[in-house]
């Protein structure tokens, strides 16, 4: 999400603040593959590994939007365009 609230189809608000820190991010938005490494290295995932799961998690990415654009027409383009992009920006810092 690129908005701090966004109102979703079932009327919820949604938030990008994150209940738990990712490395320094408090806000999805900010959340970067480094910090995503952070945590998990923190967490005990040896850097490595954790570089490979966000690579196979970004390899299905385009699946996944697919899925959610056919199952879900409702849900607006730009939204999932955002999510594209973050793939994309998150693939190209892993060198992909």
């Amino acid at each position: 999400m690129s908005t701090v609230e966004v109102r979703v189809l079932s009327g919820l608000i949604v938030s990008s603040t994150l209940g738990m820190s990712t490395g320094s991010a408090t806000s999805i938005v900010d959340v970067t593959v480094e910090d995503v490494l952070d945590e998990a290295t923190a967490w005990g995932l040896p850097r490595r590994t954790a570089s490979e799961r966000i690579a196979q998690l970004l390899d299905r990415m385009p699946e996944a939007i697919a899925a959610v654009r056919q199952q879900v027409p409702a849900v607006p383009a730009e939204r999932v365009a955002v999510l594209a992009e973050r793939a994309t920006q998150f693939g190209a810092a892993l060198g992909r």
